[in-house]
């Protein structure tokens, strides 16, 4: 466990991360889909819990809720919402007992994590056996259009998307994990002309741009962004649909 709360990237973010996030609407969907899958009421560790937009509504499911996280601005928002059911740590030590929990829940997590296999370790030892380990990829199932086809290449190239469960299934195999099922939820519709998506990359709001090497910027981003700029009429929306993917594993007993 980590006692040292002012380490996280995310400080800087916590009070605008609901609101470029989906806030609580979208945390009452993705607590829906893990609730499907949970046969009765739940204890479920929420690892790199942020500001409990997820955790809240699966407590208003009548799941027990453990949120860890690293970020103390992110757990000052959190604390209005689970109080007292929050934890300062690290997700590489998790502050937990060993077969403690009958659920994990990363969001939006693996990719942020320096040590996978320390993280995974940890997860096979809280989860008890038998018990779930849920998880909501950083990269949405996105309909393709000219603007989602420079964006998800500009990330693909920048290391994401690696965390779907294609990917994903074989490496949690030597962790115990199991791949169950995957399911798209959360379905939002979007509509945005380039220069906007070009606006949005150059605002640094998502955390792959935070601390990006100058190099990445200029051989990656910078060309995307021109790229878009550069698409025919750029102020013009496109619509597509943004489906984020719940993939599910279960420890072996």
């Amino acid at each position: 466990m980590s006692n040292d709360r002012s380490r996280s990237p995310f400080d800087r973010i916590a009070d605008r991360y609901d609101e470029t996030r989906g806030g609580v609407r979208r945390g009452r969907q993705f607590a829906g889909s893990v609730d499907s899958f949970l046969a009765s009421p739940s204890v479920i560790a929420d690892l790199g819990v942020g500001t409990a937009a997820v955790a809240e509504p699966l407590t208003d499911l009548g799941h027990t809720v453990v949120g860890v996280d690293l970020s103390s601005a992110m757990l000052d928002q959190a604390s209005e919402r689970i109080p007292g059911r929050l934890l300062v740590g690290d997700v590489q030590t998790l502050p937990l007992d060993t077969d403690s929990v009958d659920a994990a829940l990363a969001v939006w997590l693996l990719q942020l994590v320096g040590d996978f296999d320390a993280l995974m370790h940890e997860i096979a030892r809280v989860v008890r056996p038998g018990g779930l380990f849920f998880h909501v990829s950083s990269t949405p199932r996105i309909e393709p259009n000219d603007i989602t086809d420079l964006t998800l290449k500009m990330s693909a190239l920048l290391g994401r998307g690696w965390d779907r469960s294609s990917t994903l299934a074989s490496r949690l195999m030597p962790y115990g994990f199991v791949f169950q099922t995957e399911i798209a939820m959360a379905h939002d519709d979007v509509k945005k002309s380039p220069n906007q998506q070009a606006d949005w990359i150059e605002s640094k709001v998502a955390s792959m741009f935070w601390d990006l090497d100058p190099a990445d910027w200029d051989a990656y981003v910078q060309p995307t962004v021109d790229a878009l700029r550069a698409l025919p009429k750029p102020d013009k929306a496109r619509r597509c649909t943004e489906s984020h993917l719940l993939s599910l594993y279960r420890r072996r007993e």
